[in-house]
């Protein structure tokens, strides 16, 4: 995702962290988005991160590491967030 985005010169950071340690990295982040493993989870995140952004990755996007249109859809929903 980051080359992805680099590519498209969009400037953003990834990291990866545990569900259970959303909220410690709320304040930080635009969105959260959640791994096949978690996807059941958006309400907790949400509740966790109220004022991020809450997707499932696709489970093909994931399974295939297509980083491209994950950032397609981050950028897409971060656009309509932020109006």
């Amino acid at each position: 995702m980051q080359a992805a985005a680099e590519e498209r010169n969009y400037a953003c950071d990834i990291h990866a962290y545990p569900v259970a340690e959303a909220r410690e990295h709320e304040k930080d982040a635009d969105m959260v988005l959640l791994g096949p493993q978690v996807h059941y989870m958006p309400g907790k995140v949400k509740e966790d991160c109220p004022n991020c952004a809450v997707e499932a990755i696709d489970r093909k996007a994931y399974g295939t590491m297509d980083g491209k249109s994950m950032i397609d859809h981050v950028i897409t929903v971060l656009e309509v967030k932020n109006g």
